[in-house]
C-alpha cells in the first residue's frame, strides 16, 4: 500500500475539493441572494422616497401665495414650434403661456403664484396655465 501512496502523493485532494466546493457554492449563492435582496430593498425605499417627495411637492403647489389681476383679454394667439405656447394680450400687457388656453374677449384674468413658486394665469372658471418664464416681466 505504501507503494501506491507514493504514486499518488496527494490522495485526499480530490475528496477535499469536492467537499469544499458545495460549501463555497452555498456561500456564493447566499452572498449573491443577499446582495440582490439588499439592492431590491434600496430600490423600493428610494422609489418610495421619490414618490413621497413628488406628492408633497404636488400638494404644496396647490396652496396660493399671491393673486394679482392680469387684466382683461384683448386678443389671444397660439404659437407653434417645438412647444405649443399662447400669446395673450391684456389691457395691462402681453403674456406668454407654456400651453394653449381658451379665452373670451374682455374676460378678466388673474396671475397666481403658488407655494412651489409656479406662476399661473387663470381665468374666471379657475382654469390655469403655467406662465412662460420670458413673460414674467410683463406682469410686474
Amino acid at each position: 500500500m505504501k507503494n501506491t501512496h507514493r504514486l499518488n502523493p496527494m490522495p485526499n485532494t480530490q475528496s477535499r475539493l469536492s467537499r469544499t466546493i458545495p460549501g463555497l457554492r452555498r456561500w456564493t449563492v447566499s452572498i449573491l441572494a443577499g446582495a440582490v435582496l439588499l439592492h431590491m430593498v434600496g430600490l423600493v425605499l428610494g422609489l418610495s422616497a421619490l414618490l413621497y417627495t413628488h406628492l408633497q411637492y404636488k400638494e404644496r403647489g396647490k396652496t396660493m401665495v399671491s393673486i394679482q389681476l392680469a387684466g382683461d383679454v384683448i386678443a389671444a394667439s397660439l404659437g407653434a414650434g417645438l412647444r405649443t405656447h399662447s400669446l395673450i394680450q391684456t389691457d395691462i400687457g402681453w403674456i406668454v403661456l407654456e400651453g394653449p388656453m381658451s379665452l373670451r374677449k374682455d374676460e378678466p384674468l388673474t396671475r397666481e403664484e403658488r407655494e412651489n413658486h409656479s406662476r399661473l394665469l387663470c381665468d374666471r372658471q379657475n382654469r390655469c396655465v403655467r406662465l412662460a418664464e420670458q413673460s414674467w416681466w410683463a406682469l410686474l
